[in-house]
């Protein structure tokens, strides 16, 4: 079972935790914690002139350095604003603090009965939907007559309500149902998040994926006595050249605290089987790469194989190995190997996210790409509204000159005639 454990030292997002001196307010901004201002410039140049050695540097140059110095000492900094208060207002922030831990017990208490919900009703449309969506697509049950017809009405209304001249076709009876091929590698490739990272190689196999379903974990309590919940995505396939299970599911479990906007942490992620490659040839997360070698001694060469680490849809069921840490002595290196195990762990995250909550439901129209227009409406709804700027038509008449059509020079209005 492969593992994936919270980042260590990372900023605790829990409301529990959450002090006022460390918020996203004024009060741990630059701008409120003071400068040193009190240094004489004369003193200052001759200490930094001190300090610069034999590396000859201008004054403006010595001037610019110090000044960036305190200025990367400034950020992320904290005001003690709170220290600043007087002492009535000081325990009235602490009251308020209190509250604010209050309001994170009442936040947590409503998304775990959210999650009861969401398992309740997804049995539901397991029971309802998504056994038979699955028996159809991959043929081993017919659809109804009556189900045909109205996916048909349902269908036409939508797609040629202003088509007056449009023929209906009548629905054939008796027909031998094989399902519909690759279809999830279809609707896989149509959501933005997969498409990118799904290759040649990954799409070979993808296309014997039968089933893609979420299963929702219900609330337990761990070994320390959390609760323990979450929800499991369950890729099943068919029996294919490529590797041995048929069946591999993805757990993701929440931590018992919710973040600053009173959503779910993610505490780990598991896999709960390794993929069990037929060969690495097989293996669309690696390339074999062979290089001869020749003895120095006996003239012999050899053939040595590497395997190297390439872009993959499955590398989704390799969950990126957070004890890499614990061997890394240097600090700066293991802050740029935390950094990016945090952008590889936020990328895994957001496509689950996206699997659960997009694609699995609404699998039917990522298939026709109809999805992909709403996704589009979206976007543009999100645009930000600091991209605009207020646009006057006079604007561009004013700047515009007017240009001769032949010559490409500038229109001039004819000199009035005076007639006297």
């Amino acid at each position: 079972m492969t593992e994936n454990k919270p980042i260590p030292n990372q900023p605790n997002r829990n409301q529990k935790d959450f002090k006022i001196e460390q918020a996203p307010t004024p009060n741990n901004t630059p701008s409120l914690k003071k400068m040193n201002t009190d240094i004489d410039p004369a003193e200052l140049i001759k200490k930094l002139n001190l300090h610069s050695g034999d590396n000859k540097q201008s004054t403006t140059e010595l001037l610019s350095s110090y000044l960036q110095d305190e200025l990367n000492n400034l950020e992320g900094s904290q005001s003690n604003y709170i220290e600043e208060l007087p002492i009535e207002e000081k325990q009235i922030m602490y009251a308020l603090i209190s509250q604010n831990d209050d309001l994170a017990d009442i936040d947590f208490q409503y998304q775990l009965e959210l999650h009861q919900l969401n398992t309740k009703y997804q049995k539901l449309r397991s029971e309802k939907v998504f056994n038979t969506r699955k028996q159809y697509i991959n043929g081993t049950s017919s659809p109804k007559l009556e189900e045909i017809q109205k996916g048909k009405e349902i269908y036409e209304a939508n797609e040629y309500e202003e088509d007056e001249e449009y023929e209906t076709e009548e629905v054939q009876e008796g027909l031998k149902y094989n399902g519909i091929e690759s279809f999830w590698l279809t609707a896989l490739s149509n959501l933005k998040s997969c498409s990118s990272i799904i290759s040649e190689r990954d799409s070979e196999v993808l296309a014997y994926l039968k089933d893609i379903r979420c299963d929702y974990i219900p609330l337990t309590k761990d070994e320390e006595g959390e609760d323990s919940f979450g929800y499991s995505l369950v890729f099943e396939f068919n029996e294919n050249p490529f590797f041995e299970n048929s069946i591999i599911t993805k757990s993701y479990y929440y931590a018992s605290e919710v973040d600053y906007e009173g959503g779910l942490v993610y505490k780990f992620t598991e896999v709960e089987e390794p993929i069990n490659w037929k060969s690495d040839a097989l293996n669309p997360t690696v390339e074999v790469s062979v290089k001869k070698q020749k003895s120095k001694k006996t003239g012999k060469v050899r053939n040595l194989k590497e395997l190297v680490e390439v872009e993959s849809f499955f590398k989704f069921f390799s969950p990126p190995d957070l004890s890499v840490l614990d061997e890394i002595e240097d600090d700066d290196e293991a802050a740029e190997v935390q950094f990016e195990l945090e952008e590889q762990m936020g990328l895994d995250y957001s496509i689950a996210e996206e699997l659960k909550a997009n694609l699995i439901p609404k699998a039917i129209d990522w298939f026709t790409g109809d999805a992909l227009n709403f996704a589009d409406d979206e976007e543009e709804e999100e645009e930000d509204e600091e991209d605009f700027e207020d646009y006057d038509s006079e604007d561009d008449e004013e700047s515009e000159e007017e240009v001769d059509e032949l010559s490409g020079a500038p229109k001039t209005q004819p000199p009035e005639c005076n007639q006297n």
